[in-house]
């Protein structure tokens, strides 16, 4: 059973999806509310991508990563979240003692010591976790079981439960939208299959690609202030 409605999570916008007997809501602004315990899910931050680029010479524009964790902030306000589970790179790569996020994450969790954070290990947190573990995140592996729900960053079908994963940064191209491509518009998308969900990448300086979507999957645009079924 799908609905979208304003009311029932305190996010205008947010659509309602029942998944494995569970009810989880699908946020403008790409997170998903899963109320059974008060947990926010993102995937794919990226935070320090453009400390990485400094180091390799190339200018970047400050503030991406508290604009990032000002969005995931606002919406663990506005739902009420205890919990925040990042589904693989939180993390573009190591991170300097120099480099601004350090100090931004450092900040922000700071700033929020009654939410417990989780972090599954993505394959762009390799060098950084650790860094992670000193701040107070709880780091996992790959295949967390939590309910009926399994946590993972690269999607993969689990005889656990159900799957929600991220790495893929899963986009929908979107005819008749926009004036590029003919009037297509690529957009950042939820697709939740039979047995694996994927999260569109939290982080807006990521990469999207588009998805290849099979019968009986579904998936919504995530915009920033609506979630549009697609499919």
């Amino acid at each position: 059973m799908d609905a979208t409605a304003e009311l029932g999570c305190g996010v205008a916008g947010a659509t309602r999806v029942e998944v494995a007997g569970e009810v989880v809501w699908l946020l403008p602004g790409r997170a998903m509310w899963w109320p059974g315990l008060s947990t926010v899910v993102v995937a794919d931050l990226h935070l320090g991508k453009v400390d990485v680029f400094r180091r390799a010479g190339v200018p970047m524009p400050t503030g991406l990563a508290d604009a990032d964790l000002g969005r995931a902030g606002g919406l663990i306000d506005a739902v009420g979240a205890r919990r925040l589970v990042v589904l693989g790179d939180l993390f573009h790569g190591v991170v300097a003692e120099r480099d601004a996020v350090r100090g931004v994450l450092s900040d922000w969790l700071a700033s929020r010591a009654g939410l417990s954070m989780v972090l599954v290990r993505g394959n762009h947190d390799r060098s950084a976790w650790p860094m992670a573990e000193s701040m107070g995140i709880e780091v996992l592996g790959e295949g967390e079981v939590d309910g009926p729900f399994v946590w993972r960053h690269e999607p993969m079908e689990d005889e656990r439960g159900y799957v929600w994963a991220g790495h893929l940064h899963p986009a929908v191209v979107l005819k008749g939208w926009g004036r590029g491509r003919r009037g297509a518009e690529k957009a950042a998308c939820y697709w939740l299959g039979e047995r694996v969900g994927v999260l569109p990448a939290f982080g807006r300086f990521t990469g999207t690609k588009a998805i290849c979507a099979k019968a009986g999957d579904r998936v919504w645009a995530a915009g920033d202030e609506s979630v549009v079924r697609v499919r």
